[in-house]
C-alpha cells in the first residue's frame, strides 16, 4: 500500500483518512510482526549479558541517572558532584534477576582532613538499606538489593538523605561527593524490563510506519526494523544505561517526526495548489512522497539527538535563563527594562570581544517573547525549546522545497520543477551545518532566518500575483517579522532585498511592477520594526554608540578584537569555519550550481528568478568580507544556504540528465549524497556527545 492521494486534484483534507488507512494496514503487515517477534527474542537474550554496568558520576554523561545533584566538579582532576542533602541515582531498565544485585560506590564525605564520618541513609525503590558512614577519603561502599524490591520494569531507584553542609563563599546545598556506581548482577537469568520492551517495540513500530510512508516495500522495512532492534540489543548487553534512559525519548522523537510530517505536507500542499500547481500542472504524487521522508527523516534525526539526555547544547543556558524572564515579565513578575533593553544588548556583546568598541546595538526580544508560552507547559523548557528548534528546522526542508519549485527554470515541466524542488530540499537536508546550528542552540538566530525563507518561499511562490492586495500584506506581513526577529538578520535581509529589486529593475524590466511591491514591502515593513521596536532607541545610537564606533575603529582597526589580520581571517577564520563546520563540499556545489545558472550555455537574458537566487547567493561574499571588521558569528554560512541547495540542485540535475557519462553521473552524485549523509551524521553526533565537554 503506497501513501499518496490517488486523483491529483483530490481535496487536500483528504490525507487525513488516507493516513488513517495507511496506519490501518502498517500494522497488519507480516513484515513488520515478523521484525517484532525477532527484535524481541534478540533484546531478550541481550539482557542476560554478564556485563557489569558503570556510571561515571561528573563525567559528562550521568543525566538521566543523577538527580538532585549538583554540577560536575571542574578543576578537581577527577571525575564527580556533589550531591545536595536530598538526592537519587536512577538506573532505568536494568531488568529484574533471581538473586541480590550489587552496586559499588565510589563516595566521600567531601569534608576536610580528619572530620568526623558523615551518616547517609539510603533506600533502595522505598526499601531502607543500612546507612553508609562517609569518610573525607574517597572508597567503594557496597549497597545489596533484594531482587523482590525490583519490579517488571527493571528499575532501580537509589535513594540518598545526608545532613546538609556549606561552604563558606559558596552558595549550593552540599551533602557528600559521589565519583562512580558501579551494578553486578548475579549469575543466572534476568527478566528484561517491561517498559524497555515495550519502549524499543513501539519505536520499531514509529520507525516501521515512516519507512513505509515513504514508500519503501515491506521487506526492506522489516530489515532496517530487525537492525534497529539488534542495535538497540547490542547497547543493551554492552551498556544498557546509555539507551534505557533514552527509549522513551526516541518513542516521542519518532512520533513528533511522523506528525509533523503529515501536517506539513499537509500545509505545502494547499501552499501550493493556491499558487496555481493543480489539474496539468499538479506535481507528481512522488514529490510529496520524498518531501514527506526528507521532513520526518529530518525531524526525527535532529529531535533523537537533542533530546538524548547527555546531548549538550551550547548557548541553552543563556537563552533558556532569558525565556524564563519574559516569562515573568508577561506575568507581572520583572520588569522589561531590566532584562530587555539595554542590558541585554551589551550582554551578547563580551568585553573581552569587543573591547573599546562595547556599546549599545539594539537586541531583538521578539525570539524571547515567541518561546515564552513554551514556559507554561508542563514540560521543562529544556525539552521543550530544543524539541520547537528541531521542528521548524524540519520545517525549513519544506520551505527550499517551495523556494525551489518557485525559482526553478520558467519552461520546465511542472515534473522537472517538482523534481527540482525535491532535490533542493534533499540537499538542503543533507547540509552538515544545519544540524551544527541545533547543537549550538542560537535559537533567536534560527528563528530568524526559517522567516527568511519562509517569506522568500511565500513571495516568488505567488510571484505572479505579488500585486494583488491580499498577497502583498502576507509578505509584508512576513518580512516584518523578520526585521523584528534577530537584529543582524534584520540588516542581511535589508541588503538582500535592496539588490535584489536593483538588479531586477534593471535586468527584468517586465517585472518591474513586482518588483516595485517588493521595494514597497522592504519600506513598510523596515518603517514598522523601527515604529514597534527600534525606534526608541536612535536617540542613543546617534549620542553613544556611532561615536563609540568611530573610536573603536581609530584604536583598534576594526570593531571588535578577533580579527587580528584579513589574511588570517580568510585563511583563519573563514577556512577553519568551512573545514570544521563541513562546509567545503556544500559551498563547492553551490559554486558550480551558481556558474550554472548564471554563466552556463546559452545564457543571454535574466530572469526574476535569477535575480532572487544571484542576490540571496550575494549575501555570503557581502558578508563575509563585512565580518573582519564586525563580527557576526559567521552567520553569513547559514544566511545563503537555501540559496546554495537550489543552485547546487540544478547542477546535480544537469550531471544527471546531461553529463557525458550517464553511469559516471550518476555515480558523482551519489557519491555526493553519501558523503553529505557521512559528514552530518558525524558531526552531529560528534558535535552534541563529546564537543565541548
Amino acid at each position: 500500500m503506497r501513501l499518496e492521494l490517488r486523483e491529483p486534484d483530490a481535496p487536500v483534507w483528504k490525507l487525513g483518512p488516507v493516513w488513517a488507512a495507511f496506519a490501518w494496514r502498517t500494522i497488519q503487515e507480516r513484515a513488520l510482526w515478523w521484525a517484532l517477534a525477532a527484535g524481541l527474542v534478540v533484546l531478550a537474550l541481550a539482557y542476560q549479558s554478564p556485563r557489569t554496568m558503570f556510571v561515571n558520576i561528573g563525567g559528562g554523561y550521568d543525566n538521566g541517572i543523577v538527580e538532585g545533584f549538583n554540577a560536575a566538579e571542574e578543576g578537581t582532576g577527577a571525575d564527580l558532584r556533589w550531591s545536595t542533602p536530598d538526592s537519587a541515582l536512577r538506573l532505568p531498565g536494568l531488568g529484574k534477576p533471581f538473586g541480590p544485585v550489587t552496586v559499588y560506590l565510589q563516595l566521600s564525605s567531601g569534608r576536610g582532613p580528619g572530620a568526623a564520618p558523615v551518616a547517609v541513609a539510603v533506600t533502595a525503590n522505598g526499601h531502607p538499606l543500612p546507612p553508609l558512614r562517609l569518610t573525607p577519603v574517597s572508597a567503594a561502599y557496597p549497597v545489596t538489593v533484594d531482587p523482590a524490591w525490583i519490579g517488571p520494569d527493571g528499575d532501580l531507584r537509589l535513594s540518598f538523605h545526608t545532613p546538609g553542609y556549606n561552604v563558606p563563599g559558596d552558595r549550593r546545598a552540599l551533602g557528600f561527593q559521589a565519583d562512580f556506581a558501579r551494578i553486578e548482577f548475579p549469575g543466572g537469568v534476568v527478566l528484561p524490563s517491561l517498559t524497555q520492551l515495550a519502549g524499543l517495540l513501539l519505536a520499531a513500530v514509529l520507525l516501521y510506519a515512516l519507512l513505509r510512508s515513504m514508500w519503501l516495500g515491506d521487506r526492506a522495512a522489516g530489515r532496517v526494523v530487525l537492525a534497529f532492534l539488534v542495535a538497540g540489543a547490542g547497547i543493551i548487553g554492552l551498556q544498557r544505561l546509555l539507551l534505557t534512559i533514552f527509549t522513551w525519548r526516541l518513542v516521542a522523537a519518532l512520533l513528533l517526526a511522523l506528525v509533523v510530517a503529515f501536517l506539513a505536507e499537509l500545509g505545502v500542499r494547499r501552499l501550493v495548489r493556491a499558487a496555481g500547481w493543480r489539474a496539468d500542472r499538479a506535481l507528481p504524487e512522488w514529490t510529496w512522497t520524498g518531501l514527506r521522508g526528507l521532513i520526518a527523516v529530518s525531524a526525527a534525526l535532529k529531535l533523537a539527538g537533542l533530546l538524548y539526555p547527555n546531548a549538550f547544547i551550547i548557548d541553552a543556558e543563556f537563552h533558556l535563563k532569558y525565556i524564563t524572564y519574559m516569562k515573568e515579565v508577561l506575568e507581572g513578575g520583572r520588569s522589561w527594562e531590566q532584562y530587555f533593553g539595554k542590558n541585554l544588548a551589551l550582554s551578547v556583546m563580551p568585553k573581552e570581544e569587543w573591547g573599546a568598541a562595547r556599546a549599545f546595538i539594539p537586541y531583538s526580544p521578539y525570539f524571547y517573547l515567541a518561546a515564552a508560552p513554551l514556559a507554561w507547559l508542563p514540560w521543562p523548557l529544556t525539552l521543550t525549546v530544543p524539541v520547537a528548534g528541531a521542528i521548524f528546522e524540519a520545517l525549513k526542508v519544506a520551505l527550499v522545497f517551495l523556494a525551489g519549485l518557485a525559482l526553478g527554470p520558467a519552461g520546465w515541466t511542472s515534473a522537472a520543477r517538482g523534481r527540482l524542488a525535491f532535490t533542493a530540499a534533499a540537499v538542503y537536508a543533507l547540509i552538515p551545518a544545519t544540524f551544527l546550528l541545533q547543537q549550538w542552540g542560537n535559537w533567536p538566530t534560527q528563528l530568524s532566518l526559517w522567516l527568511v525563507a519562509a517569506w522568500v518561499a511565500v513571495t516568488c511562490l505567488f510571484w505572479q500575483r505579488l500585486t494583488h492586495p491580499v498577497v502583498w500584506v502576507v509578505s509584508t506581513a512576513v518580512l516584518t517579522l523578520v526585521m523584528l526577529s534577530y537584529t543582524v538578520t534584520a540588516v542581511y535581509t535589508g541588503i538582500f532585498v535592496g539588490l535584489a529589486v536593483l538588479v531586477g529593475w534593471l535586468r527584468t524590466p517586465a517585472e518591474r511592477r513586482r518588483w516595485t511591491a517588493v521595494a514597497g514591502a522592504l519600506v513598510a515593513a523596515s518603517l514598522l520594526s523601527v515604529l514597534i521596536y527600534y525606534g526608541q532607541y536612535v536617540g542613543l545610537m546617534i549620542e553613544q554608540t556611532l561615536p563609540t564606533f568611530g573610536s573603536a575603529m581609530q584604536e583598534q582597526g576594526a570593531l571588535t578584537t578577533l580579527r587580528p589580520t584579513f589574511g588570517q581571517f580568510l585563511a583563519g577564520t573563514l577556512g577553519a569555519a568551512m573545514t570544521s563546520y563541513n562546509l567545503i563540499l556544500i559551498y563547492s556545489l553551490g559554486a558550480a550550481g551558481a556558474l550554472l545558472v548564471f554563466f552556463g550555455r546559452g545564457r543571454r537574458t535574466a530572469a526574476w528568478q535569477h535575480v532572487w537566487l544571484g542576490a540571496w547567493l550575494a549575501t555570503f561574499p557581502l558578508f563575509a568580507l563585512a565580518d573582519f571588521w564586525v563580527d557576526q558569528a559567521l552567520k553569513e554560512f547559514w544566511y545563503a544556504l537555501p540559496a546554495i541547495a537550489v543552485v547546487g540542485a540544478l547542477w546535480l540535475l544537469r550531471v544527471l540528465d546531461r553529463g557525458p557519462a550517464p553511469l559516471l553521473g550518476r555515480a558523482m552524485v551519489g557519491l555526493i549524497a553519501l558523503t553529505l549523509t557521512w559528514q552530518s551524521l558525524s558531526l552531529w553526533v560528534f558535535r552534541l556527545l563529546f564537543h565541548n565537554r
